[in-house]
């Protein structure tokens, strides 16, 4: 039988802390060229992420941590790397309920996947963030999505948002924890990859 971390609750507590961190680093919009008859930078456009229509709502309103742990199967943990599943600590920068899971004991690199869902539209949960750049993409499935890492921090993870449905946001992310390093390309892999799963499993719920 796999072996998971023991140390879970101190891993659990960098994780949580750490995706919050990553989102909120990152935002769509960049400064518009400063005015010359000013000086000054001019506001960037208040502008949303271009994203494709969703297929449909998915039935994530009212999830609670222990409903959000079964959104990836065990099969599926595997093919990530991670294992366990526990309700994500709740702090002031994320105070929506999520799960996360922690590649076993020994394993390098180490990782960690958190999964929540946020009661606010991509819109507006993007609007909180700032400070970095985000990219756009879209599921296998059609759901629309924003990529996010932080200048300088992209070897510590990668946030994966979908537009899941009216007013909710679900957010995947991959944390670096030590270990054999990432690239960049590969942590934002593979928190798409955990954001393909969740979203192909809610659609099975119908």
């Amino acid at each position: 039988m796999t072996k998971y971390v023991t140390r879970r609750g101190v891993r659990v507590a960098v994780l949580s802390g750490l995706l919050p961190f990553l989102v909120g680093g990152c935002a769509l919009n960049e400064a518009e060229p400063a005015d010359p008859q000013q000086g000054q930078a001019a506001p960037a456009p208040e502008t949303g992420p271009d994203l494709p229509n969703r297929p449909r709502d998915l039935p994530v309103s009212g999830l609670d941590e222990a409903q959000i742990c079964k959104l990836i199967q065990p099969e599926q943990l595997d093919q990530l790397g991670v294992g366990g599943g526990n309700p994500a600590p709740k702090l002031n920068e994320q105070d929506f309920p999520g799960c996360s899971w922690l590649s076993e004991s020994g394993a390098s690199p180490s990782i960690g996947v958190l999964l929540s869902v946020a009661p606010m539209s991509i819109q507006d949960r993007l609007a909180e963030t700032s400070g970095g750049t985000a990219t756009t993409d879209t599921l296998d499935s059609g759901f629309g999505a924003v990529r996010s890492q932080v200048p300088g921090a992209e070897s510590l993870g990668c946030v994966v948002a979908v537009d899941v449905a009216e007013g909710e946001t679900l957010e995947a992310g991959l944390s670096w924890l030590g270990g054999d390093e990432l690239t960049n390309q590969d942590m934002c892999a593979k928190a798409k990859q955990a954001a393909e799963f969740a979203v192909s499993n809610l659609q099975a719920q119908g």
